[in-house]
């Protein structure tokens, strides 16, 4: 994002996001802005790959922790993220297709349908409006 080259003076404490929640602020994009569920985009580990693998239900789960079914992992914060990247890719090779098994612990999909089916996608306003 070019946010720090065009307005370097404004403090980003979240880097990136800092810069997205400005920018989704200001007049001329707000209109285009569509918010939906953090989990949709933006779940955490919450623990270990093994964790994951071996859970078999939600109980102790925060609700921004990761299920089975969810559609992103955001390792933001998390230590020695090359190595738990890592681990988790080869967790995930290694897991059956929870979707064709249906051990799913989320399933987002029909709320994404509903929410679009109720609010549509807005089409962006060109600058000159």
């Amino acid at each position: 994002m070019a946010f720090r080259h065009y307005r370097p003076d404004v403090e980003l404490p979240f880097t990136e996001q800092s810069a997205m929640e400005i920018v989704m602020r200001e007049p001329r994009f707000s209109k285009g802005v569509q918010l939906v569920p953090q989990t949709w985009f933006n779940t955490y580990p919450g623990g270990n790959a093994s964790a994951f693998l071996d859970r078999e239900d939600e109980n102790g789960l925060a609700g921004y922790a990761v299920r089975r079914g969810d559609f992103l992992i955001h390792f933001a914060g998390v230590p020695n993220r090359d190595r738990s990247l890592n681990d988790w890719t080869v967790m995930l090779g290694r897991m059956p297709k929870v979707w064709e098994e249906l051990r799913l612990h989320s399933d987002i999909t029909g709320d994404i349908a509903a929410f679009l089916e109720e609010h549509g996608s807005k089409e962006p306003e060109t600058a000159s409006e």
